[in-house]
């Protein structure tokens, strides 16, 4: 099962009763809450408040989209109690700030420590830790992100996946397949670019169809967070909001014989 669902940060510049305002509008159930704007780490009574929000609208706070990039062990606890405020039962974290071919052995271990530590005091809270699939650390491709969460090897360790804007659609698609192979995949981020720039969801739509139903083809429960969208503009989230909606659905009626 695929739900929709929006990364705050996709609006920085609203609060977050004007956000969930334009959810409900859209028929977005979920939102992932960032750290940077919106629920900074630390900020417990600002968590408590956007859950209060949350719940009055009727939207889940799925995650935290947290900044913390896994260098600093002794910052773990306060992101997990951050997540535990906002009532979300996944924290996402990025795996340091150096690309995995260019990283020490220093920096590898200290990314290792951090999650580590990190996991040990989610698991406990019943928090999920999700990776940035994201170039400059060292989930930056499907092998490095299973390696890495081999090292740790934390039950509640998982990672998110997105489009690579570097590679083609083949590309995306088997690193898509190797994350769900792995059994680690836990939610997505979706946006459409193309040269560069960001487009509507519905010109990619022949590809994220695909990508969808590759990662509906399992009965696990998975967030699709729409991030970010062309121009910032709230008409172009109501469409790009639609289009995957109505991407899900085909997928749901995929499941059951196309």
């Amino acid at each position: 099962m695929i739900t929709a669902g929006l990364t705050s940060v996709t609006f920085r510049n609203m609060t977050p009763a004007q956000i969930l305002r334009l959810c409900c509008t859209a028929g977005i159930t979920a939102v992932e809450w960032g750290s940077d704007i919106h629920v900074p780490a630390g900020a417990f009574e600002t968590a408590r408040s956007v859950r209060r929000l949350c719940g009055e609208a009727g939207v889940i706070p799925a995650s935290y989209g947290s900044y913390y990039r896994c260098t600093r062990p002794e910052e773990a606890a306060l992101y997990v109690e951050t997540c535990a405020h906002l009532g979300a039962d996944n924290i996402r974290v990025w795996a340091g700030e150096t690309a995995s071919a260019t990283a020490s052995s220093t920096q590898r271990a200290l990314v290792r420590q951090s999650l580590t530590v990190l996991c040990r005091q989610a698991l406990e809270r019943s928090i999920t830790v999700s990776l940035e699939f994201h170039e400059n650390t060292l989930a930056d491709s499907a092998q490095n992100t299973l390696c890495l969460l081999q090292e740790v090897n934390s039950p509640n360790l998982f990672t998110y996946w997105q489009v690579d804007l570097s590679a083609s659609f083949d590309a995306n698609l088997a690193a898509l397949q190797a994350l769900l192979a792995g059994g680690r995949l836990s939610n997505v981020h979706v946006a459409h670019w193309e040269n560069g720039e960001q487009q509507q969801l519905c010109a990619g739509e022949t590809f994220w169809r695909k990508y969808l139903q590759t990662i509906g083809s399992s009965a696990i429960s998975r967030y699709a967070f729409l991030e970010f969208v062309k121009d910032g503009a709230i008409e172009n989230f109501s469409a790009d909001a639609a289009s995957l909606k109505a991407l899900i659905a085909k997928t749901k009626n995929c499941k059951r014989g196309c």
